[in-house]
């Protein structure tokens, strides 16, 4: 082919020759890539290999659309669920027996089923319009990149009004019962209950642009995920002892059960974490 290359070159210009040789090359051009995609196929151990073979190539590769999300907001509400039962059971239970016998809490009551209510729409609620504002983005971008930092810095910002927002609205309208409700005064003065919901927003988000491997191995797996609930764990240990520096509810030790069970809240959030993509296709 290189030899009729060059001699089309040093021959007169001819507009049959040159369709013709156009059309050689175009034929070449495809069997080049049947090749090229045969070696990337059977020469890679798992799909995903293909893939990042594909994105080394140059191929633009549209992996980002998740796989069944409403069963991820499910998940979620079930861990924030679950979280708040374990949590404050065990943090209870620490502080009937250990810390304060003689001011023993309740164990299971409706106290436990509002606070699940109440972590669903602080977690779960921003964790949902993650997906949404994802799916939109998504088909608005134009070019494909690995990491969307702008994105995940949105996510937290909108996690933390919409979880600022609910937790005034909820507080000021089932516990303090004021008779002038100013919204504002209020979203300020429980702005410390939003950093969490934020951040696990801008987590989750970033942790969808990580998408699991289908041949991991179940140890490491289960190790990452317990490595992921002790981190998020003791980050919500840190900010849940500054929410409740000045806690003012009169009731004996709230603050412990608390921070107790936003350890299991936010750490059973992080380890959840962990989204399977789809292709466009699918």
């Amino acid at each position: 082919m290189s030899e009729k290359v060059a001699v089309w070159k040093e021959a007169e210009p001819h507009y049959t020759k040159t369709i013709n040789l156009i059309k050689e090359l175009d034929r070449l051009t495809g069997l080049h890539c049947r090749l090229l995609a045969s070696l990337v196929v059977f020469g890679s151990a798992s799909e995903n290999d293909i893939w990042a073979t594909v994105k080394q190539l140059g191929g633009n590769v549209h992996e980002t659309r998740l796989k069944h999300t409403y069963k991820y907001i499910l998940q979620f509400a079930a861990v924030t669920a679950i979280g708040v039962m374990l949590g404050r059971e065990l943090s209870v239970s620490l502080h009937n027996a250990l810390l304060f016998p003689d001011k023993p809490l309740a164990h299971f009551s409706y106290t436990t089923l509002r606070w699940v209510a109440y972590a669903i729409t602080m977690y779960v609620l921003p964790i949902a319009l993650v997906f949404i504002s994802r799916t939109l983005a998504f088909r608005l971008q134009r070019e494909q990149s690995d990491r969307y930092y702008g994105f995940y810095m949105a996510m937290m910002i909108m996690g933390f009004i919409v979880s600022t927002t609910v937790s005034a609205l909820i507080l000021e309208l089932t516990f303090y019962h004021r008779e002038h409700f100013d919204f504002l005064e209020s979203f300020i003065q429980h702005t410390r209950w939003g950093i969490l919901p934020a951040l696990v927003s801008g987590f989750v988000a970033y942790r969808m642009d990580t998408p699991a491997s289908e041949s991991e191995d179940s140890g490491k797996i289960i190790m990452a995920a317990l490595l992921r609930f002790l981190g998020w764990g003791s980050v919500a240990v840190i900010f849940m002892l500054y929410a409740t520096d000045d806690l003012t509810i009169q009731e004996p030790n709230l603050r412990f059960t608390l921070v107790g069970t936003a350890f299991f809240v936010v750490g059973l959030l992080g380890a959840a974490a962990r989204f399977k993509t789809a292709r466009p296709d699918d």
